[in-house]
């Protein structure tokens, strides 16, 4: 059983929902990652060789986007390991707030990628 239910005073109805935890750090890793995969799978970033490759491009457009919005952010380089979970998961993990920015420029790229790529099913 939970040990909250040990607690006095204790009831489910106090409970409340975090959405920093279930967005920011929730689906925000599985939003961002598979957009994210889709536009390198789509080279919309430019060809490269290899996934760390897109991933190198991908984050030159993050940080000039970065710089031309004026917003600070903290996220380092995107490597395949942010992005492939060893179970075989697609998530970009972040932190909360870098996850947020992350959304913005993804966004960004993946209605950019969509206008060029009409036919596109995968975005």
């Amino acid at each position: 059983p939970c040990p909250y239910i040990l607690l006095r005073g204790f009831h489910p109805r106090i409970l409340q929902i975090c959405s920093m935890h279930v967005c920011n750090l929730g689906l925000l890793y599985d939003v961002n990652g598979s957009t994210l995969m889709a536009l390198c799978e789509g080279s919309y970033f430019g060809p490269a060789a290899n996934l760390q490759d897109h991933l190198d491009l991908a984050y030159e457009s993050f940080k000039a986007f970065c710089k031309a919005q004026r917003i600070s952010c903290s996220q380092p380089r995107f490597r395949t390991y942010h992005v492939l979970k060893k179970n075989g998961q697609i998530m970009l993990t972040a932190k909360a707030y870098n996850g947020r920015v992350i959304l913005e420029w993804i966004a960004r790229c993946s209605s950019d990628f969509a206008a060029q790529n009409p036919g596109n099913q995968r975005l």
